[in-house]
């Protein structure tokens, strides 16, 4: 099995996102990566602006926020866009951007 952890874009230690698990998952379980596609309906896909970017949170660790990352340090990686409110076309870039001062 391969191993998955919830990424931070706080640092580049805690960071590749690959995709998104869509359901709170236990350590050691099996779960689903969707990792291309479009995705909806799941509580943590609330109140997007509809064709905004999406990226890895640097603040709250597995969240995705619409903010990019902006301090020094800090890593900047594209999951996907908001088609609406509350669903995301998710296409995750293959690379990231690490912050300068």
């Amino acid at each position: 099995g391969v191993f998955v952890r919830q990424a931070r874009a706080d640092a580049l230690a805690t960071m590749d996102g690959v995709g998104l698990v869509t359901a709170a998952v236990a350590s050691g379980i099996t779960t689903n990566v969707v990792i291309r596609g479009r995705i909806s309906g799941y509580a943590f896909l609330s109140g997007l602006t509809s064709g905004g970017n999406i990226f890895v949170s640097a603040t709250s660790t597995g969240r995705l926020t619409q903010a990019g990352p902006d301090l020094s340090g800090q890593v900047v990686q594209f999951i996907g866009v908001a088609l609406t409110q509350n669903s995301i076309e998710v296409n995750p870039s293959q690379g990231f951007r690490i912050l300068d001062t």
